[in-house]
């Protein structure tokens, strides 16, 4: 069972998807994804949409954290968009997201 963990930021989202073995976290990878600014707010949430998709499927995730940048100012709104599709697909894929 693969977990995932991701942090949202203005620019860019952080993740790490591990696997815990006899209760040792195990990192299988941790990477980035940046937002691209020439995209629109609906591009850039596909853009999110499908590179999440992808890895879900293939390292199998079936748990994952998310976090918001505290100090993330005026672009809140658009940080919420991000958490929004990014929870609509993991309730799609029967990803269990733990706050």
């Amino acid at each position: 069972m693969g977990l995932m963990n991701i942090n949202i930021f203005i620019n860019k989202i952080e993740f790490g998807i591990y696997k815990i073995i006899n209760q040792k976290t195990k990192y299988i990878l941790k990477d980035e994804i940046v937002i691209p600014k020439s995209f629109s707010i609906g591009e850039r949430l596909s853009y999110i949409r499908k590179m999440i998709s992808v890895l879900v499927k293939e390292y199998g995730v079936r748990k994952a954290y998310m976090n918001i940048e505290d100090d993330i100012g005026v672009e809140i709104i658009e940080a919420v968009k991000v958490e929004g599709i990014i929870e609509e697909l993991f309730s799609s894929c029967g990803v269990e997201l733990c706050k």
